[in-house]
């Protein structure tokens, strides 16, 4: 028990940045959190897009435009806000 523990003990240590790799290792975790702050920035924009998607269908559905569509193309605006909506909860989770 005592081998295998010593041994696990060496490879934790192995892992850890080396002193004279600090800096390298500490540029290497910056850019990582730049490039990461980047991409959540990027999910956030499309959640806003895709809110506004969802409060534009919802506006054509009841606007002068609705009442002209026949029976089955009134609810096609309605439904496909509701899937953007659905998407939109689910990003947002992601995000937020």
């Amino acid at each position: 028990m005592e081998q295998g523990s010593d041994s696990m003990r060496e490879r934790l240590l192995a892992r850890l940045p080396q002193p004279e790799n600090v800096a390298a290792y500490r540029e290497e975790v910056a850019s990582l959190l730049a490039k990461h702050e980047k991409a959540l920035a990027a999910e956030k924009w499309a959640n806003y897009i895709l809110g506004a998607c969802v409060v534009w269908m919802l506006a054509v559905s009841n606007s002068v435009w609705g009442p002209k569509l026949d029976a089955t193309a009134q609810h096609v605006p309605q439904v496909f806000a509701a899937g953007f909506f659905f998407f939109l909860g689910i990003g947002s989770l992601k995000v937020y």
